[in-house]
């Protein structure tokens, strides 16, 4: 599912490619995969930052450094 999102968010798909993320880091956090999570919400940030949305990358980034 993360590399379906990476190729939407080139494509600017973006809701495709953020449900694609949120099920990606939803079954990464369900498999107790931290680093696949962690890959996600990096993904995540590439996604938001393509939008516009800077605040709320800078927020997720900042969860995966935290936790």
């Amino acid at each position: 599912m993360q590399l379906a999102a990476r190729y939407l968010t080139q494509v600017r798909q973006y809701d495709l490619a953020y449900t694609a993320l949120a099920g990606a880091i939803t079954d990464a956090r369900r498999a107790g995969d931290t680093l696949t999570g962690r890959s996600g919400v990096i993904g995540m940030c590439w996604l938001l930052l393509r939008q516009g949305r800077l605040d709320e990358a800078r927020l997720s980034a900042s969860s995966v450094v935290i936790s």
